[in-house]
């Protein structure tokens, strides 16, 4: 990835680069305060931030969700995020989602003395394809979803949240369960690729 660094602010260089790897790590994890930090790293250096690291264990949003809907926030350290987001899910990893899915601890030749914490979009390429796919990934039992690599149809805004509230694979925070109300794209996947439909012509909010 090619920084292009630009003014010093109070939290570090500036550079106009928006790290997008593991979706809503840096929209809905990473604080404000540490964007520009988080977004000036490779991956392979987020351990060297321990502020960012530290934020994925207890990340804001559980807590602004409780505030505002009085959710309750899980119980911190977030060692299910660690997976999640840092580490990739396996058995290995030490943390409560005791599968294999998609670390790299689960690689033969893995020298553990040089595995750290990385935010990544990892996929386990020998998971088996799913006939029916569903928009909710690896929460509702379909494995080849996210967090698992990201299909075009994952819902990912409601997977992450319902992952930040707690939620585990088949037990879902009902309070949150209708999401956001968007649930696919609102013209449908086409079977060729590139297969997203053609981007709109005007502006979303003309009327009729």
């Amino acid at each position: 990835m090619k920084l292009s660094p630009g003014r010093q602010t109070p939290q570090g260089p500036y550079v106009q680069v928006s790290r997008l790897g593991n979706p809503l790590v840096n929209e809905a994890v990473v604080p404000a305060g540490l964007k520009n930090a988080f977004n000036a790293l490779p991956p392979s250096a987020d351990h060297k931030q321990p502020k960012v690291v530290a934020k994925v264990l207890d990340p804001e949003l559980p807590k602004l969700i409780k505030a505002i809907y009085g959710i309750p926030a899980p119980a911190t350290p977030r060692k299910d995020l660690q997976e999640i987001f840092l580490t990739g899910i396996a058995k290995a990893a030490g943390g409560p989602l005791a599968v294999d899915l998609n670390s790299q601890l689960m690689n033969r030749d893995i020298n553990k003395r040089y595995f750290v914490p990385a935010e990544e979009l990892r996929l386990n390429m020998s998971t088996p394809v799913t006939a029916d796919p569903d928009r909710l990934g690896v929460l509702n039992g379909d494995f080849q979803g996210f967090p698992n690599g990201r299909r075009l149809g994952d819902d990912v805004v409601d997977i992450a949240i319902q992952a930040l509230e707690g939620a585990t694979p088949g037990k879902f925070v009902k309070a949150l369960a209708a999401g956001d109300g968007v649930n696919g794209p609102a013209v449908p996947f086409t079977p060729t690729f590139p297969y997203v439909a053609l981007p709109y012509t005007g502006s979303v909010n003309q009327a009729g």
